[in-house]
């Protein structure tokens, strides 16, 4: 199935932060580090990418919509930003 995801990843597992305010409301989880989902994706068999510089996104996307299956772009994020 030609499927993409985009997954902003702020590092931050479960965080919920209210709009613009950037006030935290809770957590859903604690725990172990935020996993690497592109490279899961990768294992599964489908295309994985993971962007550190929003310059390389478009790239990335244009990619990731190109591949025949199901792919995901890890969009690494500053948490105080998303």
């Amino acid at each position: 199935m030609d499927i993409t995801h985009l997954v902003l990843d702020n590092g931050q597992l479960g965080k919920i932060l209210a709009g613009a305010s950037g006030r935290q409301l809770g957590r859903l989880a604690d725990g172990p580090r935020q996993p690497d989902f592109a490279a899961y994706t990768d294992l599964c068999g489908g295309l994985g990418i993971r962007v550190r510089e929003g310059d390389d996104l478009d790239a990335a996307l244009e990619r990731a919509l190109a591949h025949p299956g199901f792919s995901l772009v890890e969009a690494i994020t500053d948490p105080l930003l998303v």
